[in-house]
């Protein structure tokens, strides 16, 4: 090769016995090498770039694609009633109707489960108010296949989301749309009007980035028309001065970890501490510190 040193694109198989020998004696010469101007050496190193591919004695395998939620989904899509066990009544003055099944409700929205087993006559529609029908339909293709709604939607409707997913038990939306709205960005204009409905709806994360924007931008935030809400919150502005004013401030540091001081850890943290234990992940920041704090004793 090029400047003494030997390469080429030949594939070498080895034995199984193994053989000592592959290789190139003559790959470089030591006064090649040692040519500053062939600039082989970096720092004093020679960096050999070998590409090993490994032949195991197995046969090739193959496995064909899950299409449990995919499945699920056309369950759910079903042009059949008589496919169906419930029936929701959603939209006010011109009210559609929505099916679904009983045991998926049980195992993926329990609250909404509830509400389907306190009706006396399991043949009678079930009214949802206060729930738009494109958002109850949202709500069940998630809790039967997994599906997110796309970002333009979640934009739009990330509220009435969350509102209907605290309602009805379902977690994993609720964390989506609250996720989705917190990257959405947070302004001067909707920092204080975001604390509010995120204290209001438990969102903590939400409410944590709002807060910290609002440590940031206080008086920009306090001369925007969402802050007299916050002022009528006497709990929420006392977090405010802490927050901004206090020693308080969340912080993911070694030693809150190491030492368990888990009312100094960003909820992300908590979040993910819960559920590697296996616990609820939804609340208030303070319902999640509480739950890890049980659970440490």
């Amino acid at each position: 090769g090029e400047g003494g040193i030997r390469s080429d694109d030949e594939v070498r198989i080895f034995s199984k016995a193994g053989n000592a020998s592959w290789g190139y004696p003559d790959f470089a010469k030591r006064e090649d090498v040692l040519n500053s101007s062939k600039k082989y050496l970096v720092d004093g190193n020679l960096t050999v770039e070998v590409d090993i591919q490994m032949m195991l004695d197995k046969p090739p395998t193959w496995t064909p694609t899950n299409t449990v939620c995919s499945d699920m989904l056309k369950m759910l899509e079903s042009d059949d009633p008589d496919d169906f066990d419930v029936t929701f009544e959603v939209g006010g003055d011109d009210p559609q109707h929505i099916f679904a099944h009983r045991s998926i409700l049980k195992a993926r929205a329990p609250d909404l489960a509830d509400i389907v087993a306190n009706i006396a006559d399991s043949s009678s529609n079930i009214p949802i108010e206060d729930v738009e029908p494109d958002v109850i339909r949202m709500f069940l293709r998630f809790i039967y296949g997994g599906e997110v709604p796309p970002k333009d939607t979640m934009d739009k409707d990330a509220r009435a989301i969350i509102r209907a997913a605290n309602r009805f038990g379902c977690t994993g939306l609720k964390l989506a749309a609250e996720a989705e709205m917190a990257a959405a960005g947070i302004t001067t204009d909707n920092a204080a009007e975001l604390i509010i409905f995120a204290d209001a709806t438990n969102c903590a994360m939400l409410k944590e980035a709002a807060m910290d924007y609002f440590v940031e931008n206080a008086q920009k935030v306090m001369e925007s028309d969402g802050f007299a809400l916050v002022k009528e919150s006497p709990s929420v502005m006392a977090e405010l001065m802490t927050l901004g004013f206090g020693k308080k401030r969340p912080a993911d540091s070694a030693d809150a970890d190491e030492g368990r001081d888990y009312k100094r850890m960003r909820v992300a943290t908590l979040r993910k501490k819960l559920d590697e234990k296996g616990l609820d992940v939804d609340g208030s920041k303070e319902m999640l510190v509480s739950r890890l704090e049980a659970e440490s004793l």
